[in-house]
């Protein structure tokens, strides 16, 4: 729905205007340079979307956003009765959004993770007009849990850094409590500060696990190795609980990918029956201390002689030191469009990618405490 023009945000001038805070002590100069145009000191980063220095963290198009709106982003209508919801804009007027997306729903379920979809309206070509996307995910007492590029790097790029440059369609919103019913809406704000919102789409609720476990990593370690490109650490530095962890070699410059993968010495037998498979799930803790956060990850199950890697690509992590947990049905790896079922997974389990992404010079990746549980 075409609403009215939305106003003129606030002049260029006005929310590029430094404040320059002269502290003289001992002859030390100190400058506060947030809202100073790029090029930027240490310890400041360069606003894509703004053009200007902020503060290391700052979600792109922010410091803009909410000068423009006068309330970081406005409120969306969620009018209009287009297909997945409507607009809203500066202070909550109208305004008609740059980017919208479709279908957005929820494709998948664990016990404490949900992972939603949608199709973007517009092109790679309309990164430029993109600042951002959050998910809402709401409980039956309507208190909404706000998931953005902070939580999952993802929802702050239109195009994923992989070499397909493939549109951010998805995200997976982790910590939710175990079986309980929730809902979600998508929001999408462009470079006019102007928001798009999706309708609230239902998340099916998975059933909580029955006490079914196979260890896949963990205390004590399996029999088995790990790959060459990894550290298997033994005496608990960095791991989550107990001795034994798997870790990162050092990155000496750059950027380096690594799989933090697990190999058995014999074929792993999970124990599941082919009822208990369709709720199964991996589980898996991860943490990184990179620079930079963690973007086309992706953990696989290798089954078969081969074996062949069922895998799940394309979601993202933030690199804030902590450990998170990270759930996956089995029955939605693949390979090549064909998805993991009981028949192939029941000879064994071969090998286990806890997760592979790239670290940055001086940061790790750790992954820790990997069990498939149903």
């Amino acid at each position: 729905m075409v609403r009215s023009r939305q106003p003129q945000p606030a002049p260029i001038s006005h929310w590029l205007a430094a404040l320059w805070t002269v502290s003289l002590s001992c002859g030390r100069v100190d400058v506060d340079v947030e809202g100073k145009r790029c090029p930027c000191p240490d310890g400041f980063d360069c606003d894509t979307v703004c053009a200007v220095c902020v503060k290391a963290r700052r979600i792109p198009g922010e410091i803009c956003a909410a000068d423009a709106n006068g309330a970081g982003g406005g409120g969306a209508g969620g009018t209009g009765g287009t297909p997945g919801g409507g607009s809203g804009g500066a202070a909550g007027s109208p305004c008609t959004p740059k980017i919208t997306v479709q279908n957005f729903a929820a494709s998948w379920s664990t016990p404490e993770s949900i992972r939603w979809t949608w199709k973007p309206s517009l092109p790679a070509s309309a990164q430029d007009q993109f600042v951002r996307y959050e998910v809402l995910v709401s409980d039956s007492n309507n208190a909404d849990l706000v998931f953005d590029p902070t939580t999952n790097p993802e929802l702050g790029m239109y195009v994923q850094p992989n070499g397909g440059a493939d549109l951010t369609n998805a995200t997976v919103t982790r910590g939710l409590a175990p079986g309980k019913g929730y809902t979600g809406r998508l929001r999408v704000m462009d470079t006019a500060a102007c928001v798009f919102e999706s309708t609230s789409v239902p998340a099916p609720v998975t059933p909580l696990p029955q006490g079914g476990e196979a260890k896949l990593f963990g205390e004590p370690a399996p029999s088995g190795t790990p790959f060459s490109d990894i550290t298997h650490v033994k005496d608990g530095a960095g791991c989550l609980t107990g001795s034994n962890c798997l870790r990162t070699n050092d990155c000496k410059s750059g950027q380096c990918f690594a799989n933090l993968t697990w190999v058995f010495d014999t074929p792993l037998l999970l124990g599941l029956s082919e009822g208990q498979f369709t709720q199964a799930y991996l589980e898996v803790f991860v943490r990184s201390t990179s620079a930079a956060p963690l973007s086309w990850c992706e953990v696989w199950l290798g089954v078969g002689s081969a074996p062949d890697r069922y895998r799940l690509s394309g979601f993202s992590l933030p690199s804030d030191g902590k450990y998170h947990k990270l759930q996956f049905p089995l029955r939605v790896l693949e390979l090549q469009s064909k998805l993991l079922d009981y028949a192939v997974l029941a000879p064994g389990v071969r090998q286990v990618n806890l997760t592979g992404s790239a670290s940055t010079a001086g940061g790790f990746i750790w992954a820790d405490e990997a069990y498939v549980r149903w």
